[in-house]
């Protein structure tokens, strides 16, 4: 929980900090001191090329019940990978939310 210090050390490798790991990380840090806003904004920066990110973006829209969203997030995350129980199961409980819309 020394997140101060682990933000410093990737702020402080520039390749690391453009990279999308870092990108992860740093997003991973600001969520875990609370600060959503930040971790939001990197992730949605990081969408197209981050699983992680997409994961994410898809629990947040399903918690502001952007079902299309939550949705379309999900089924990116199944085409790649389709044995994905949780991801299912997370299809599966959109579809019901949208049925009761």
């Amino acid at each position: 929980k020394q997140y101060a210090e682990a933000r410093a050390a990737i702020t402080a490798q520039p390749r690391l900090e453009r990279s999308v790991n870092g990108q992860e990380l740093l997003a991973r840090i600001a969520f875990q001191q609370g600060d959503k806003a930040t971790a939001d904004k990197i992730y949605a920066g990081i969408e197209t090329t981050s699983d992680e990110a997409k994961d994410y973006l898809a629990r947040k829209a399903i918690a502001d019940r952007n079902w299309v969203r939550a949705r379309q997030l999900t089924e990116e995350l199944l085409k790649k990978y389709p044995d994905q129980p949780n991801l299912r199961a997370s299809l599966e409980a959109i579809a019901k939310a949208e049925a009761r819309k």
